[in-house]
């Protein structure tokens, strides 16, 4: 098949040249489109928490469950009366900008002012999508005065910061990484051409799947990570693809006519970017069964870069390949810039293969001391502190904070409704004081607060439904208050037969968002270990060589998210940073494919020498040397192109920057230069034992 696509592209080159150049053009016209359509990070669940808030706002007046807050400050001397009139005269400035639904003013409510400063509460139509479209007209309607002055601060206004900086980072890694990826493949080729095709593969792909996501977020709810995840993976892909077939090609071309070369580089690196493109697939798609939006739309944008990665692979490159055939000819005649001699790394190879044992012990204990610092790992769902200190919305959220809420408790509501009369029989009101009871004798509870639904206008209030206002004392993101959350129902719920009841809030949001990463990713980590166990068997025709890649693959995670870990816990880093809960599971998805990528090339290599040679050890120094090199080279580039993102502005953006580059450091270091043909050579020709062979 392979073999046929490299016999087709020979034969037509300017027709797959043609229809590339009209699918950049017309994808290229949508991927400007991309970051309009994003929303917000897409860690939603809709669980109890969503549909108390809802009741809560639509039932009960409360603010929606994304408020804008406006925090207004006054200077000393300032007297109490001025500050309340430049308050209330900027809320009607507000309530008139389109979109606006209500506003909780602390006019009305003694409780949201403090000292110098006071708060309101926004609602609007718009979502934190569309928000950034009238924060002008907000910014105009805030007060102007030396005397007073206010900031604009809340999740929505937050996400609008986090999609800024987002395209920030992107644009600079982009400056850094493209660069940084052209100049390796110049420097390992010596040649224009070996260096630049490449590159414009990883353009066309991630241009391609930026328009194509663009046309599906007009339907499909995306992430704003989408926008950070497919240049990364893009051009580290399609980059390292196009490099497999272009080291293969040059090889062959010294020895052989163009056309056999083309179809020898097709058969032999093809073959391994299919095996390692078909495991990054399966590890996408077990990630797109996580029950949450962001895994969904990130791993559909990653699986839509990575088959348009395979594509040009398989199609657009042949067919330059061939055009420019005598160009890469000659460059495959010139002596590269930095040689990657094949004896080099044969001596390496044995070296290693010398001494099995020590170079494993060696390799091992390195692992160890990255992974050690894993215990100390914290996951935590992204707010304002993603974003650098220099961002309004981050620095007035602290100070609403401070002053607000310094003891740090967090506001949980709680929904409390008969389970089959449409009003509160005596019993139910008996069972719901006993609640109450219950709640406030809870040393967890610092305050319980009943409110009730206001009548309309002429009409008799209805006891059908309760809502209770609880202060959790503890933090909303911490371990303690998602316990709490977990349990509420075990603890309550089961005496209170009468009364449905439902909570919600901020700790209820993380507890219903972890749980369903924890829970969904069990399944989708049993499918992608059983699918690349399957795919390696196939390719290989071997049991312990699929059980050891994957062990070492789940190893060099392990190492990765230890060193982040580390990061994170470092002196100078913000101490409220952790890890995004997101981030490991992108990552397990993203390098288990990524890694198999060179992975896969290696094994491929030796095998291919063990068939022609039947000398086992032989092989090993065969396949390391004559791959040693291009290893290097494609580390390098996912190096150079994944890197940059760790310097971004976003948190989770540098975090997962720093743990793919991480990753493929480790996994082209102490995996496949020491642990992959030492422990081959340990278990000699059992590496390609399988039952009936």
């Amino acid at each position: 098949m392979l073999e046929r696509l490299a016999k087709v592209s020979s034969r037509y080159p300017l027709v797959l040249l043609s229809l590339w150049i009209i699918f950049l053009l017309a994808s290229g016209l949508q991927a400007w489109k991309l970051p309009s359509v994003l929303q917000d990070h897409g860690l939603r669940t809709q669980g109890e928490h969503s549909e108390v808030m809802r009741i809560a706002a639509s039932k009960f007046g409360l603010p929606a469950e994304e408020p804008v807050i406006v925090l207004f400050q006054k200077k000393t001397g300032v007297s109490e009366m001025a500050f309340r009139q430049v308050i209330q005269s900027s809320l009607q400035k507000i309530s008139s900008i389109q979109g606006w639904i209500s506003t909780v003013s602390p006019i009305e409510h003694k409780e949201m002012r403090k000292g110098a400063y006071a708060y309101a509460l926004l609602d609007f139509k718009q979502d934190s999508t569309q928000i950034s479209e009238i924060i002008g007209e907000l910014k105009a309607a805030l007060p102007r005065t030396a005397s007073v002055t206010a900031e604009l601060t809340g999740k929505k206004i937050v996400q609008t910061d986090v999609n800024t900086a987002s395209r920030k980072d992107l644009a600079s890694a982009e400056w850094i990484g493209i660069p940084a990826a052209f100049l390796i493949l110049w420097l390992s080729f010596g040649g224009l051409a070996s260096a630049g095709i490449p590159v414009l593969m990883g353009v066309i792909s991630v241009t391609g799947a930026m328009g194509i996501m663009a046309a599906a977020g007009a339907h499909l709810t995306l992430s704003v990570f989408v926008l950070n995840v497919i240049p990364m993976v893009g051009l580290a892909l399609s980059i390292d693809f196009a490099l497999l077939i272009v080291s293969r090609f040059r090889e062959e071309l010294r020895l052989r006519p163009p056309a056999q070369a083309l179809r020898i580089a097709m058969r032999t690196s093809g073959r391994a970017i299919v095996v390692s493109a078909s495991c990054m697939g399966a590890g996408l798609i077990g990630i797109s069964a996580i029950e949450l939006p962001i895994f969904r739309s990130v791993a559909l944008g990653a699986l839509v870069v990575l088959c348009l990665s395979v594509l040009l692979t398989l199609t657009l490159l042949p067919a330059l390949l061939f055009l420019l055939r005598n160009r890469f000819y000659r460059e495959a005649q010139k002596k590269r810039a930095i040689p990657h001699s094949a004896a080099i790394w044969r001596k390496l190879a044995n070296l290693v293969l010398h001494r099995p044992i020590a170079s494993s012990i060696m390799a091992a204990a390195a692992l160890i001391l990255c992974i050690q610092p894993l215990s100390t790992m914290k996951l935590s769902i992204p707010d304002e502190t993603s974003i650098p200190d220099s961002y309004v919305s981050r620095s007035a959220a602290a100070r609403f904070q401070e002053e607000f809420n310094p003891e740090h408790w967090t506001t949980l509501y709680l929904v409390a409704e008969p389970k089959k009369s449409t009003i509160l029989s005596s019993l139910e009101k008996r069972q719901l004081q006993r609640l109450t009871d219950k709640l406030k004798a809870d040393p967890m509870i610092a305050e319980v607060m009943p409110i009730r639904t206001k009548p309309a206008s002429g009409q008799k209030a209805k006891e059908k439904r309760t809502l209770f206002q609880l202060t959790l004392m503890a933090e909303g993101s911490s371990i303690e208050a998602r316990q709490w959350a977990s349990h509420f129902q075990q603890q309550y719920g089961a005496q209170m037969t009468g009364l449905h009841m439902m909570l919600g809030g901020e700790a209820k949001y993380q507890q219903e968002v972890f749980d369903t990463a924890y829970r969904s990713f069990g399944k989708a980590a049993v499918f992608i270990l059983t699918v690349n166990f399957a795919l390696l068997m196939l390719a290989f025709r071997s049991v312990l060589i699929p059980l050891k890649t994957l062990l070492l693959n789940a190893l060099c995670l392990a190492a990765s998210f230890g060193i982040m870990a580390y990061a994170v816990s470092y002196p100078n880093v913000d101490p409220q940073e952790g890890i995004a809960i997101m981030i490991p599971i992108f990552i397990i998805g993203l390098v288990f494919g990524i890694s198999m990528d060179y992975g896969v090339f290696l094994l491929s290599r030796i095998r291919e020498s063990y068939l022609q040679t039947g000398n086992h050890e032989a092989a090993i120094a065969e396949g390391v040397g004559s791959t040693g090199g291009m290893i290097g080279s494609a580390a390098a580039i996912m190096i150079a192109v994944t890197l940059p993102f760790a310097f971004g502005e976003v948190a989770g953006v540098r975090q997962l920057g720093a743990g793919i580059a991480s990753a493929v450091f480790i996994d082209a270091t102490l995996i496949r230069m020491m642990l992959v043909p030492s422990l081959m050579k340990l278990f000699g020709r059992w590496n390609w034992w399988a039952p009936g062979v």
